[in-house]
């Protein structure tokens, strides 16, 4: 067990004078504490909620009201609180001999402890809350969250699945990052109409709206406003920004350059209304023979551009790319794309490759005889790729420079790839820390354990494997050779027998210190499980499943 630094022996000693009622009948002043502190004490607080040393709830307020609080995330709070009082509750309840517990009554107990909490703070503790994040639907006021933002002048974050009164952030002069739920009709009003809203926001530098399904011919003329009253603004979430480039360039004569840093370019021609047949494919064979000149556009008036999810819809358009010099993390969609050439798409990494470290490809195997993308390609373009994701069929052929190559990569998804080609890959990733793969549905599960012994991945942290049926046996032999495994996800692929099931739930508690989740009913959404860093940008901006212990997110497209 490595030894404990004196911070953190300190801030286990405070948690205990916490737990022992110390401040019980008196105020924390914390006004020569480095900001920071109280945060940390919080974060651990919860973190350990199932140790014996973990304080109440209610005395979680203390550090709340202590005037040094810089983020409030009530998601992470409300999913661990929960657990605390629940454990009080039994607690109590067993010791007053009452037989029917109802855990509802807590639920209601919670809420209500939540709405007092933003009501406490909102008063006059809030003059260090920076963040306030909200991801879970609470049953907690809109004048409660009104009178926290209020109160709380210096916030450079509001992430909220609540929707609220958005002129209250008119007071937040330094606020950075917005991301919110919003109805269709308040979007238009607050970002399309109220200039002066608009203009409260001129330090805005990332901005997301979620659960909106405006169509989005309707959108850029609104994201054209909020482009140029916000000139900070380096990502509009999944808002595609080239459509208003280019309206604000070729209609508006404007001539800065834009700030945007992370950018979604395409369309998703679903969102077209049906109900004009003929307009709307009219519409759709225009903005493709348009595209090219969209993005030349939108990559001119961008050039710090460094992380691009792009619905590729003409194939001319990929050389527009090479003007992105910054560009580092690179999704690439031709779903949407006719015409796809693999030729050009080598030669854009031929232009690009060397600057890229994450790069996704996705939606080019289609027809009767699918593209096979060569690993060896990619990889001879792009040797500083840390993270690849090939969506669709692939294979590699073994060189030395290939095999460098592999040993940079740190995240792989991979999902139509013949065994041999899987396991030579997996030979020389020996810094791997993240693995998604589907395995042939007609692999014999002796050669796979006898091509496992080959394998050293001993910095594997998180595994998800799909479309292989393991016995008990397989399955803790895989896992004992990844010592380090903090996270596996497996799906109704596996056989739950005695042998398989018991074995998981030991490791979960003991011998690996690993996180196990069964998904036996919704296989399908084991490819939208992908680790945050890989694909930040390509997220829904709401829809984070994000925990502390490790960062998971659920991809939108």
């Amino acid at each position: 067990m490595p030894i404990k630094s004196l911070y953190e022996m300190c801030q286990i000693q405070t948690i205990a004078y916490l737990k022992e009622g110390l401040w019980d009948n008196c105020k924390i002043h914390c006004p020569d504490c480095r900001l920071g502190i109280v945060d940390g004490l919080i974060h651990l607080i919860l973190q350990y909620m199932h140790s014996a040393d973990v304080p109440s709830y209610r005395c979680l307020f203390h550090l709340f009201t202590s005037h040094q609080l810089q983020r409030l995330d009530l998601c992470w709070y409300e999913e661990n609180t929960m657990n605390i009082l629940l454990d009080e509750a039994r607690s109590e309840t067993s010791s007053a001999s009452i037989k029917n517990f109802n855990p509802n009554t807590l639920l209601k107990i919670e809420k209500k402890e939540t709405s007092l909490l933003l009501r406490r703070l909102s008063k006059d503790h809030c003059s260090n809350l920076r963040s306030f994040i909200m991801l879970q639907d609470l049953c907690v006021s809109k004048s409660a969250i009104k009178s926290l933002i209020w109160a709380s002048r210096n916030l450079t974050e509001v992430h909220s699945i609540i929707n609220f009164d958005l002129n209250i952030l008119q007071k937040c002069k330094n606020l950075q990052i917005l991301k919110i739920h919003i109805q269709e009709k308040d979007f238009e009003v607050y970002f399309g109409r109220k200039e002066n809203f608009l203009s409260s926001l001129i330090n805005l530098e990332e901005f997301a709206v979620c659960d909106i399904s405006l169509e989005c011919f309707d959108v850029y003329p609104i994201i054209s406003k909020i482009l140029i009253h916000c000139p900070k603004l380096t990502s509009v979430g999944l808002f595609d920004s080239s459509m208003a480039i280019k309206h604000l360039k070729t209609k508006k004569n404007h001539a800065e350059n834009f700030k945007l840093k992370s950018c979604f370019w395409g369309i998703q021609l679903d969102n077209i209304s049906q109900s004009a047949s003929i307009k709307s494919r009219s519409i759709k064979s225009d903005y493709k023979s348009n595209f090219p000149e969209i993005i030349r556009i939108a990559t001119t008036s961008c050039p710090d551009v460094e992380e691009l999810v792009i619905q590729v819809f003409h194939k001319d358009s990929l050389q527009h790319l090479t003007l992105l010099k910054r560009l580092n993390f690179l999704c690439l969609d031709f779903s949407f794309c006719d015409d796809f050439d693999i030729d050009m798409f080598i030669s854009l990494l031929g232009e690009i490759g060397h600057q890229l470290k994450h790069l996704l490809v996705k939606g080019f195997a289609k027809g009767f005889a699918p593209v096979r993308l060569q690993i060896d390609d990619i990889l001879r373009y792009c040797p500083n790729v840390e993270s690849l994701r090939i969506h669709g069929p692939s294979a590699i052929n073994h060189s030395e420079e290939t095999s460098e190559s592999l040993q940079r990569l740190k995240r792989l998804v991979i999902n139509c790839i013949e065994f041999d080609d899987l396991m030579q890959i997996l030979q020389n990733c020996v810094n791997l820390t993240e693995l998604f793969v589907t395995f042939p549905s007609r692999l014999n599960e002796s050669d796979l354990i006898e091509s496992l012994p080959q394998i050293s991945l001993w910095n594997l942290r998180m595994l998800c494997v799909l479309g292989c049926k393991f016995s008990g046996t397989t399955l803790k032999m895989l896992l004992e050779m990844f010592p380090r495994l903090e996270r596996l996800h497996v799906t109704e692929a596996f056989e739950y027998n005695l042998m398989v099931h018991p074995f998981l739930l030991r490791c979960s508690a003991n011998d690996l210190n690993l996180r196990v989740e069964i998904d036996p009913f919704q296989c399908w959404q084991i490819w939208s499980l992908i680790p945050c860093p890989f694909v930040r940008f390509a997220v829904h901006p709401v829809h984070l499943n994000i925990r502390h212990s490790y960062p998971i997110a659920v991809v939108s497209y």
